[in-house]
């Protein structure tokens, strides 16, 4: 019996000691971070990959995660991990996460002038998508999947 209230203290603690740092967010087993600054969507996947080598853009799986990332935002813009680079109007996430979950704005996506591939969460009440060209500077918010 006390042998395995120690395994299962040993997992809790390994569990919390999961993220990089207390920077990072948890919620539903993965660990989130929020940037403090802005940068275009190439040098934001840069930045979170720097940050941990298994660390993405956000890919977001259902309207909850949606939300809790939308909450954690506040009024800002955030660029996530969804694009179409490879072919135009197909949408996939940056870490190869399974597409199963999108949450346009209405009249989007729209590929404003041919040039928006990246997507942002755009409307701070609903959280709802909005595609963007990947050179404009937002905050955004990277992923740790499963880690915490």
């Amino acid at each position: 019996m006390v042998l395995l209230a120690v395994v299962a203290a040993c997992l809790v603690t390994a569990a919390l000691a999961a993220c990089p740092s207390d920077q990072w967010l948890t919620n539903d087993g993965n660990c989130y971070w929020i940037s403090a600054y802005k940068a275009s969507w190439d040098n934001a996947r840069k930045a979170c990959q720097t940050m941990d080598p298994a660390a993405d853009l956000t890919s977001i799986s259902h309207l909850l995660e949606n939300s809790f990332i939308v909450e954690k935002l506040g009024a800002e813009y955030a660029w996530i991990g969804l694009n179409d680079h490879m072919h135009n109007r197909e949408f996939l996430w940056s870490d190869n996460s399974v597409v199963e979950f999108l949450y346009w704005a209405p009249n989007q996506p729209d590929n404003l002038l041919f040039k928006q591939h990246c997507v942002q969460i755009y409307d701070k009440l609903s959280g709802e998508w909005d595609d963007e060209d990947c050179s404009v500077e937002k905050t955004f918010v990277c992923k740790l999947t499963g880690a915490a």
